[in-house]
């Protein structure tokens, strides 16, 4: 599935409105959107991990097993390691559940509220994401692994080739290639219905078909 920057965008304002103004949450999304990086690995992530402006995913947390950084904009890179904790970068996220909870007047919810777990953080985004298309039943629902797409999807636009980009989202090159082939077709069949239909843009604003500004074969 394929989604736009304002339809995470709006993922992303009903979630700091709900955290009342707290990053935590909101940063680990921007992060995940603009690296593509996996969900579980991020929430795994250790203050040893950020470095030289980047953050290592290791062996034992990658899905595919290998070592591999990821560069990251100044301003977050500094967001995340003043953020980080003594044993996780994001285990603060216990602390900051338990005060919302309280501020709340749930102090049952907050007792609950153990210590900190890379799979709890991700449990909790996950019902949370489910939680705001509940509330927002016309708004196009998507997982938050879609934010990974996202993030292959400006690589294709961008012009970048296959076995790059599969580098840099520490995937195999054919998922990558499967993945741009997808928004090929969708490039031409968003250009086609938009012409015979007399749509003044493409369905979808992340699907922009610029051939002429990138190489004639998507595999590079």
């Amino acid at each position: 599935m394929l989604i736009t920057d304002a339809e995470a965008g709006d993922l992303l304002d009903w979630l700091d409105r709900r955290w009342r103004g707290r990053r935590l949450p909101v940063l680990f999304l921007e992060v995940k959107a603009l690296i593509g990086c996996r969900i579980t690995e991020l929430a795994a992530a250790r203050p040893a991990d950020l470095k030289d402006g980047r953050i290592t995913f290791v062996a034992e947390t990658n899905k595919g097993r290998k070592e591999r950084a990821a560069i990251l904009p100044a301003p977050i890179f500094e967001e995340l390691r003043a953020l980080a904790g003594r044993a996780y970068v994001f285990e603060a996220f216990s602390e900051q559940l338990r005060t919302i909870h309280l501020d709340r007047g749930c102090p049952h919810h907050a007792k609950r509220v153990s210590g900190y777990r890379p799979e709890r953080l991700k449990d909790w985004l996950e019902n949370e994401a489910q939680l705001y298309f509940k509330k927002h039943p016309k708004r196009l629902k998507f997982k938050l692994h879609n934010l990974r797409g996202a993030a292959m999807t400006r690589a294709w636009t961008a012009g970048i080739k296959v076995e790059d980009a599969a580098i840099a989202f520490g995937c195999d090159p054919e998922t990558m290639r499967e993945h741009y082939l997808a928004l090929d077709e969708q490039a031409i069949a968003d250009r086609v219905l938009g012409q015979i239909n007399g749509a003044s843009q493409p369905a979808s604003e992340a699907i922009d078909d610029r051939r002429a500004d990138r190489p004639a074969s998507p595999t590079g």
